[in-house]
């Protein structure tokens, strides 16, 4: 009887502990930007997959590392012509394009119809980053995201340039191979 009563207990707090956090979003879009801000040290957002949210982030900063930091690709004169994707220096196998398309009603077709992860070739960089390309990303913990770049924007502030991203993303936080949206 009390072995019963134990093994119910167990059960019952290993289905609490599996709860999904309602609070902390799976999917959305965000814009990332590599506009760098402050002033002696500078930094830039980043995106968290597993929390949904923008995260401050410099360059050496042990705090809050980003899965996604959105970088510059410089001409030899040091100006910005393109955009990377960058993630965590240890997580070499982070990102494999799934395709690229014509437009932006195409690659949301597509986007809407991938809900099973297809891992080709891995990278630790998506590089020169453009429009309508859709991604799977693999988080350190093994959970998956697709997004897809809807947009990729030059813009200025002050007389220096940078580029934001809008990027639409699904996240799977179970770390199935499955996405149900």
């Amino acid at each position: 009887m009390i072995k019963n009563i134990f093994l119910i207990a167990i059960i019952s707090l290993g289905f609490s502990g599996c709860k999904k956090d309602s609070n902390t979003p799976t999917n959305g879009v965000i814009t990332l930007s590599s506009q760098k801000i402050g002033t002696q040290t500078f930094y830039v957002y980043g995106f968290s997959v597993s929390t949904g949210s923008l995260v401050q982030f410099s360059l050496g900063s042990a705090g809050n590392i980003p899965d996604w930091v959105l970088e510059d690709i410089l001409d030899v004169g040091g100006n910005p012509v393109g955009a990377n994707i960058t993630t965590n220096p240890q997580n070499t196998q982070a990102f494999c394009i799934n395709g690229s398309y014509g437009n932006q009603t195409e690659a949301e077709n597509v986007f809407s119809a991938y809900k099973d992860v297809v891992i080709t070739i891995s990278t630790d960089k998506v590089t020169d980053i453009k429009p309508f390309q859709m991604y799977t990303y693999k988080d350190k913990a093994g959970k998956y995201t697709k997004f897809l770049i809807e947009t990729l924007e030059k813009k200025i502030s002050g007389n220096t340039f940078y580029f934001e991203a809008s990027i639409r993303w699904v996240y799977q936080p179970d770390g199935t191979k499955h996405f149900s949206e």
